[in-house]
C-alpha cells in the first residue's frame, strides 16, 4: 500500500513540475542573499547572540564567547525565521543552550524561505547554497576543524545545506567536505528522481536522517549512511489522526523532527532515556519481530549517532515531550 501511495505523489510531483514550467518566474534572488545572515548563539538568554554577515562569517571565531569545541550550524526551514513560526529555532537554541560543549551558529535566511514555495524559495536556495559554502570555507580556513564541525537542518533547510555540502566539495576541489550531517524530514516537494538532488550520502562523510512525515512534506526514501524512522515515519503520536495529505497532523509530524533532534541535544548528561532505533527492512517486521533479537543491536539518533551506523532503524515514541522511551521504544 505504502508503494502504492508513494507512486501516487511522485506523480503528482511530476505534474506539478510540468505545471511549473509553464509558469517560469524570474527571481532577483541576490536581494535574499543579501539578506541572509548567520547569528551565534552563546546564552544563557535567547537573546545573547551576535548576527554575522555571510562575509563575515570567519569574525565569528573572534567573538570572546566562541570556544574552541564543537561547532554547529543549524537551518530552519520553509517560512521559518529565527523568532517565529513554529516556534524551531528558539526550541532549537533552548534546547543547544544547556551543553557547555557546543558553539551553535543558525543561519537566518528567512526572506528567502519565506516566499512562494515552488516558483520563489527553491530558486533563492540553490543562489543561496554556493554563497553558504563560501561563508563555511572562511571557516575552515579560519582555524575551525571540520572533524568539530556539525551541520543539521530541518525540511528545506536540510536540502539547502546538501546543496552547500555539494559546493564546499566543489569549489574547494575535494579539500573541504562536511564531516557530519543531520537532516531532519528533509523536504520532499520536488526533491529526488527527475527533480532537484535530494539529500544523499555524497554530501558529507556521515548523513544521519530522520524522518517523520514521510511523504508529504518529508522524503519517503532512504538516502543517507543511516536513516531513522520514528513510528514508521509517518503518523506521529500527539498530532492527531491523519486524513487527507496536507492537513493539520502532516505539519505536525514535519515539525516533530526538530522537537526530536532538540530533546535529543538537550539531554546533556544522558538523565533522561534516549532515542534507541533497531534495525528492520520495514516498520511492519519491526512491529511483528516479537522474538527481542532486536534488542541487542540499538543505535541513537540524535546528536550522539555513531558514524559507524548504516542501514534503517525504527523505533516508538511518545505522544509529548519526553518522546524518549529508551529501550521502550522497542
Amino acid at each position: 500500500m505504502f508503494n502504492r501511495i508513494l507512486k501516487n505523489r511522485l506523480l503528482v510531483q511530476l505534474l506539478l513540475s510540468l505545471l511549473l514550467s509553464f509558469f517560469e518566474v524570474k527571481v532577483d534572488a541576490s536581494v535574499s542573499i543579501n539578506d541572509t545572515s548567520l547569528i551565534f548563539y552563546y546564552g544563557p538568554q535567547f537573546s545573547d547572540s551576535t548576527r554575522y554577515e555571510l562575509s563575515e562569517a570567519s569574525e565569528i571565531l573572534k567573538n570572546p564567547h566562541f570556544k574552541k569545541q564543537e561547532t554547529h550550524l543549524y537551518f530552519h526551514g520553509w517560512k521559518e525565521s529565527q523568532t517565529s513560526g513554529s516556534n524551531n529555532i528558539p526550541t532549537t537554541v533552548a534546547a543547544y543552550l544547556k551543553r557547555k560543549d557546543v558553539n551553535l551558529i543558525t543561519v537566518d535566511y528567512a526572506k528567502a524561505a519565506g516566499e512562494r514555495y515552488f516558483e520563489v524559495a527553491l530558486v533563492n536556495i540553490e543562489e543561496l547554497a554556493p554563497v553558504l559554502a563560501d561563508a563555511v570555507i572562511d571557516l575552515f580556513e579560519a582555524g575551525v576543524d571540520r572533524k568539530e564541525f556539525r551541520v543539521v537542518g530541518h525540511s528545506v533547510g536540510a536540502q539547502l545545506a546538501a546543496m552547500m555540502g555539494r559546493n564546499i566539495i566543489k569549489k574547494s576541489n575535494g579539500k573541504h567536505k562536511i564531516y557530519r550531517m543531520a537532516a531532519l524530514d528533509p523536504a520532499f516537494p520536488l526533491f529526488g528522481p527527475f527533480f532537484k538532488p535530494n539529500i544523499n550520502q555524497n554530501d558529507a562523510d556521515f548523513v544521519q536522517i530522520i524522518h517523520t512525515e514521510a511523504g508529504t512534506f518529508g522524503q519517503p526514501v532512504s538516502s543517507g549512511h543511516v536513516d531513522f524512522w520514528p513510528n514508521g515515519g509517518r503518523g506521529q503520536p500527539g498530532c492527531g489522526f491523519l486524513t487527507l495529505p496536507l492537513f493539520p497532523a502532516d505539519i505536525c509530524g514535519h515539525r516533530r523532527s526538530w522537537d526530536l533532534w532538540a530533546e535529543s541535544v538537550a539531554n546533556v548528561n544522558n538523565t533522561s532515556p534516549k532515542f534507541l532505533g533497531f534495525p528492520s527492512l520495514t516498520y511492519q517486521e519491526f512491529v511483528w519481530a516479537g522474538d527481542g533479537n532486536l534488542k541487542n543491536k540499538p543505535v541513537e539518533m540524535g546528536i550522539n549517532c555513531p558514524m559507524s551506523a548504516r542501514g534503517d532503524y525504527y523505533l516508538k515514541t511518545n505522544s509529548e515531550s519526553p518522546f524518549a522511551k529508551g529501550m521502550e521504544g522497542y
